[in-house]
């Protein structure tokens, strides 16, 4: 995190500033969803034009993926002939991870999104 905002999975919704923007690392990704399809948008800047009152060069990067894609890939190469079997155990280990970072966040007074609205499972 840096200026107050999460380096991964930014809200689209959300405008920054430009000291925000100039704050965000080299590489930052949007991950979007809709209709069992993925597309993550990633910008990685041209770290030899960072100077915030000259013209800046970025170059962006389209990932689109289907749900069963992403949800292979949580369970692992070692594990994707099986993945639909294997899937529900990652999901709960996953959830677990989520609370425990949460809980440790709230601790040191970080505010969570808790109005946030997980994408449905299958």
């Amino acid at each position: 995190m840096r200026n107050g905002l999460a380096v991964y999975g930014l809200d689209p919704d959300y405008e920054l500033s430009l000291e925000q923007w100039m704050g965000l690392p080299s590489r930052t990704t949007w991950r979007l969803h809709a209709d069992k399809a993925y597309l993550d948008i990633s910008l990685t800047r041209d770290l030899s034009r960072s100077d915030p009152k000259q013209p800046g060069a970025y170059f962006v990067e389209y990932t689109l993926v289907s749900e069963n894609e992403r949800l292979r890939a949580m369970v692992g190469p070692e594990k994707r002939a099986a993945w639909k079997a294997e899937l529900p155990q990652q999901l709960a280990k996953m959830h677990a991870a989520r609370l425990k970072k949460e809980e440790q966040l709230k601790i040191s007074r970080i505010s969570i999104d808790e109005s946030y609205q997980d994408t449905p499972m299958p």
